[in-house]
């Protein structure tokens, strides 16, 4: 076995863990539209009854029996690629006004987002303030014999 063969393992980094209560960050437009769409288009492929399923070709959320079919999967679960791909098509032909809706949905969690980050960084700010006020603490290196570093004598 040549040394060229070898499969290269991915060294993992470790990743760094966000604290607990750092605000979640604001979500876009799409991803409002997004949400809305997976909720309709799961309605439809997991429908109990399918005579409740949106029969006009010309609606704007109608799913031909060709599409439900690719978007199930087994054990009853619904492709998440399918589901994305159907999404994209949406979204690249959305109506503007209903476009606005989803921006003004985005500006307000963008809001939302920059007044929880503030009262954040001051919570962040007050935190470290308080640590550095804090008597620093010394650890002696138990390496170091006793008495060390010598201290100078005051004549």
């Amino acid at each position: 076995m040549d040394g060229k063969s070898r499969d290269k393992i991915p060294i993992k980094r470790p990743t760094k863990k966000k604290p607990k209560d750092k605000p979640k960050r604001p979500l876009s437009a799409y991803n409002f539209f997004f949400k809305e769409e997976r909720e309709k288009i799961l309605k439809v492929v997991l429908a109990e009854d399918p005579s409740k399923v949106q029969e006009d070709p010309e609606a704007e959320d109608y799913l031909s029996e060709e599409a439900i079919g690719k978007l199930k999967k087994e054990g009853g679960k619904v492709s998440f690629e399918e589901m994305g791909k159907i999404i994209g098509r949406r979204w690249k032909n959305i109506d503007p006004d209903r476009l606005s809706k989803y921006s003004e949905l985005a500006t307000e969690d963008t809001e939302r987002y920059k007044t929880e980050m503030q009262a954040y960084n001051g919570r962040q700010e007050a935190r470290m303030r308080s640590e550095a006020m804090k008597a620093p603490q010394t650890f002696a290196d138990p390496r170091m014999p006793p008495g060390y570093p010598p201290q100078p004598m005051h004549a």
